[in-house]
């Protein structure tokens, strides 16, 4: 279960198309609230890579981070993903793990359920309308490629029409194009040039030959729609494009939208319970002033500039919040620094109610680091909640669970989008934001996960490199066969805080062993066997010095340790720990040899002016007069 409460509806979509989106955004928003169920949108957008025909196969991670076998309800639009790899994998993952009903919008697949523009009738509404309320008697048909299937059903759907009215066509009366703006001419010679009576009225297969077609005419000086009514199909062009605003059909996104949730509904109540449904709807009428009902571009250019004005207006403003967000980040080299930038900015983006930023993460050395790659575990790093920054941020969840359960527990049904954060082969998480009511997805949420996704390779790289710096500086100051300070380690330890020792006169002990007839086990029983004697050594020093305690190897098979405050009579228990630690690793007879060492001890209350090397010269010739008398007395 994604969480306890209410039932999740998924829906899976290329969010490249924003107008599209946002309608099945509403739409479904709409419905799942009467539902009084959460929707979330796993929404990807098809990043190119450096070749036109090359993808980020990180895009497909999407699928297989959504908890497809957990959700209630799932609605599907393939034809979103322009990279069939991508539609493949999804439509893999879905019929593997989905337990849900699944409905696919504007496809036709078998999936389950499909909702799709009808192009067998389609066209229909148009023709209907011109014979209707036009009058239009003797039509001319300028259509696409044989071969193409919804072309030859737009075809077929407008003859069915003319019938469903009595009327015959007169084959005379078509005409193929290629279905671009170059089929208008020829399509003005063969209609107006040699045809004796031109048609009242020419569909077309597409807009673009029916602009084409409609320049060409006024090339010509005749008038549309005054002399001849022409009419397209998609609605696929911009608004304001040509002189005059086409009738067309286009896909009715809204209606698809809700029929594909109505149908979900029913199968999650159990309402449908019968074999999958294709449910094919109509095209959409769009009066334009090609057949004279819909209004000019210049009648409404006022009202279309002012808007237009407010738009660019609203993206200055929203493109200069995304370049200071890109400055800042592209100087962050923390997790930290990029949270207090997150959440400095958190209102920037108009109409987020909700964000959440999720970092995938893993244990390694048994410390949990960022992962680059999926993981089982998430942390929300930053979090919005109701357009407040929520303090502290940081949370661990289940990456199949999405949120932390405060986010799925509001009054009202939630609608969120995921996205998936990542650059190329590294994928570190992904990102979830629930808009205000009112507010719909748009490109400027997709641009600030891109310079996120940024930062977070810039952190990545500067962690690496701390990283690396740290194992190449801790490589410099130790010493590689016990893991101790080497003398250069010691020295970084201690020389920080010399000065004010000497300052303050602090009575400091400085404690040296040296190991006994090192060359005589290295001889007899070689080289490892000295190194094993070694390293008996140093185990005997950590078990006996205080913690915090700065010691080291000296160099060879000299130890050194110092202890500032300390007193006479710790001084000389840590000796006999050193000796004790030393018998019981002998005792433990794991070698054929035993290691003795000399040890010795002063302590001395620093002085200004006093140097570290001065003590630890000092050190080395007690150790040597230790030494000394220690081979004497063995040798009488």
């Amino acid at each position: 279960m994604i969480t306890e409460g209410r039932k999740v509806i998924g829906v899976f979509l290329n969010a490249s198309d924003i107008y599209f989106t946002g309608i099945l955004y509403n739409t479904f928003r709409q419905h799942a609230r009467m539902m009084n169920t959460d929707l979330v949108f796993f929404s990807s957008v098809d990043y190119k890579l450096r070749r036109q025909e090359d993808f980020d196969p990180q895009e497909r991670e999407l699928f297989r981070f959504a908890p497809i076998e957990d959700l209630d309800g799932i609605i599907l639009v393939p034809d979103s993903y322009e990279v069939s790899k991508n539609r493949e994998a999804l439509e893999e993952e879905i019929r593997r793990r989905a337990k849900a009903p699944v409905v696919s919008v504007r496809s036709q697949n078998d999936l389950g359920d499909c909702v799709f523009m009808d192009e067998r009738i389609a066209i229909r509404p148009l023709v209907k309308h011109l014979i209707e309320e036009h009058g239009i008697r003797r039509f001319a048909y300028l259509a696409g490629a044989p071969g193409h299937l919804p072309t030859r059903q737009r075809e077929e759907a407008f003859r069915a029409e003319l019938a469903a009215h009595g009327l015959a066509f007169d084959e005379r009366y078509f005409l193929r194009g290629n279905m671009w703006y170059s089929s208008g001419p020829r399509a003005y010679t063969y209609f107006f040039e040699k045809l004796e009576e031109p048609p009242e009225a020419i569909v077309c297969a597409n807009d673009y030959m029916a602009r084409g077609l409609t320049e060409a005419l006024l090339r010509h000086g005749i008038h549309v729609p005054e002399e001849i009514i022409v009419t397209g199909f998609d609605n696929s062009l911009p608004v304001g494009s040509g002189f005059v605003s086409l009738t067309t059909i286009e896909q009715d996104y809204r209606e698809m939208a809700e029929r594909a949730i109505r149908q979900l509904e029913m199968r999650m109540s159990g309402e449908d319970t019968g074999e999958a449904r294709q449910i094919g709807i109509n095209g959409k009428l769009v009066l334009g002033e090609s057949c004279g009902c819909g209004k000019s571009y210049i009648s409404g250019l006022e009202p279309l500039l002012r808007e237009r004005e407010k738009q660019i207006s609203d993206m200055h403003m929203r493109e200069n919040d995304i370049t200071y967000l890109s400055l800042e980040l592209a100087e962050c080299d923390s997790m930290s620094q990029m949270q207090q930038i997150l959440a400095r900015k958190a209102n920037d983006l108009p109409g987020q109610r909700d964000y959440y930023l999720c970092l995938f993460e893993e244990e390694k050395d048994g410390t949990i680091v960022f992962a680059e790659g999926m993981t089982d575990r998430a942390q929300i790093v930053a979090a919005i909640r109701k357009g407040a920054v929520r303090t502290p941020a940081e949370e661990t969840i289940d990456r199949r669970q999405m949120l932390p359960l405060e986010a799925w527990l509001g009054d009202e049904p939630q609608a969120f989008l995921v996205s998936m954060m990542f650059l190329r082969d590294q994928l570190y998480g992904y990102s979830v934001i629930q808009y205000e009511e009112g507010y719909e997805p748009n490109v400027y949420y997709q641009h600030r996960d891109i310079i996120i996704t940024g930062a977070l390779r810039n952190i990545r790289t500067h962690q690496k490199l701390r990283a690396l710096y740290e194992e190449r500086r801790r490589s410099s100051i130790t010493d590689p066969l016990t893991g101790l300070y080497n003398r250069r380690g010691l020295e970084e330890q201690i020389l920080p805080k010399w000065e004010s020792y000497c300052a303050e006169e602090v009575m400091t002990a400085f404690v040296y062993l040296d190991m006994d007839y090192l060359k005589q086990i290295n001889d007899q029983y070689g080289h490892e066997a000295g190194d094993a004697a070694i390293c008996m050594m140093a185990q005997a020093m950590r078990e006996a010095v205080p913690a915090g305690t700065v010691y080291a190897r000296m160099g060879g098979d000299e130890f050194l340790a110092i202890l500032p405050e300390m007193s006479e009579e710790s001084m000389q228990e840590l000796m006999d720990k050193v000796e004790k630690s030393l018998e019981k690793q002998n005792d433990e007879g794991k070698y054929p040899f035993r290691v003795r060492s000399s040890i010795g001890a002063f302590r001395v209350k620093l002085q200004p002016g006093m140097t570290l090397n001065q003590c630890i010269l000092h050190s080395d010739k007690m150790m040597y007069e230790i030494k000394r008398h220690r081979h004497e007395n063995d040798g009488a």
